[in-house]
């Protein structure tokens, strides 16, 4: 099933956005709890559900500096209220965030805390990975709001230098780090913010894969998929062929599909929606691609 995040029309309500995904052709929503109260309120929201025709398949638990009416601002907490979200709405799957540098007792919950979340719900659990950047000054910088920079800029020496005196935004996000949960969301904007290869990475998570967050990547994230690095069309066909059975969900900057004008917006939705179908229906039909000879992601140009 594909899947448009309610975060690529953010500027939008969420009855303006149920419509858009069903007269554009998704097959379903996937929610981003923010600081709106109907991102919280389960009986609108399956009204809403009901009304359009669009069910809502996956909840995507709140960023970690956005926090819901009444809710506490503990992304601990926060994840296990977002899994009644779920559950009450009949998703399959609640998305969480790695932590970022700040949330120490967010940090230490992980590893431990996901298993014994999954295993209070019948909700897939699964733990996106997050974009590859430093924060200059660390836990300092975090708090004077100092702008990030991504890994792939570290060749500048510039960002060498800038490297040595920061931190990453989040300290749990290498591959390694994955390997520790059972479910993985693989977001393909944020692994090529730290230049890895695509169908690597998509070989060395393998099953853990179960929900894929796509958009690409042309030094700024969630642009369309046809406008990036990224080799989109190669990856799709290969999930095709590797019957991937999980959710895609499609998820942009607002801004990158003129989200400021309704009708650019739906233009730019169907066409990344039929990109999206065209290329796994290729993948389906031909025979199982192997995946060594896919061509790698190419570097990103810097200025």
């Amino acid at each position: 099933m594909i899947l448009l995040s309610t975060g690529s029309l953010r500027y939008y309500g969420l009855d303006r956005i149920f419509g858009i995904a069903r007269d554009v052709g998704y097959d379903g929503i996937e929610l981003i709890i923010d600081d709106s109260v109907d991102t919280v309120h389960t009986r609108y929201l399956n009204d809403l559900s009901g009304r359009e025709g669009i069910p809502i398949r996956a909840v995507h638990a709140p960023f970690f500096f956005l926090t819901p009416p009444g809710w506490p601002k503990s992304s601990v907490v926060k994840a296990e209220m977002a899994v009644s979200i779920a559950e009450e709405t009949g998703a399959d799957v609640l998305v969480l965030h790695m932590p970022c540098l700040t949330e120490d007792d967010y940090i230490r919950w992980m590893r431990d805390g996901v298993p014994a979340l999954q295993a209070r719900t019948g909700v897939t659990i699964a733990v996106e990975n997050m974009p590859c950047a430093m924060k200059p000054l660390g836990r300092l910088g975090a708090r004077l709001n100092l702008n990030a920079f991504y890994y792939i800029k570290r060749s500048r020496l510039f960002y060498r230098l800038l490297s040595l005196v920061s931190a990453p935004v989040f300290p749990v996000n290498g591959w390694e780090d994955f390997l520790a949960f059972e479910n993985v969301v693989l977001d393909t904007t944020h692994m090529a913010t730290g230049g890895y290869d695509l169908f690597e990475v998509y070989r060395m998570l393998g099953r853990r894969i179960v929900h894929i967050h796509l958009s690409n990547f042309d030094g700024r994230e969630h642009v369309s998929l046809d406008e990036g690095v990224l080799p989109m069309g190669p990856f799709l066909k290969m999930l095709g062929s590797d019957g991937f059975g999980g959710c895609i969900t499609l998820e942009f900057i607002p801004d990158w599909i003129g989200a400021e004008d309704e009708g650019r917006a739906r233009a730019a939705l169907s066409r990344n929606l039929r990109f999206v179908r065209d290329n796994l229906s290729a993948g389906i039909t031909r025979k199982a691609v192997d995946i060594k000879e896919l061509p790698p992601v190419p570097a990103v140009q810097q200025s």
